[in-house]
């Protein structure tokens, strides 16, 4: 029974520290695009949708590329 819930603790530890680490990098990934695109003179407006556009379909292109790799 001790070893199951050395298991479980493991796992919980494991997604909350995958689960920041996502949080940085996205946070990280907006901060530097923005600044990127206004260092090219590109309006917030195109900015923002292209960010929302990019956060959209980046799932659906992990699912597609470990589906290839099975």
């Amino acid at each position: 029974m001790l070893f199951t819930h050395h298991v479980l603790l493991i796992n919980i530890l494991g997604i909350c520290g995958r689960t920041i680490l996502l949080v940085k990098g996205e946070d990280l990934f907006v901060v530097a695009s923005t600044l990127i695109a206004k260092r090219f003179e590109v309006s917030e407006f195109v900015i923002g949708l292209t960010l929302v556009s990019v956060g959209t379909s980046e799932p659906e292109l992990a699912s597609s590329v470990f589906l290839v790799k099975l």
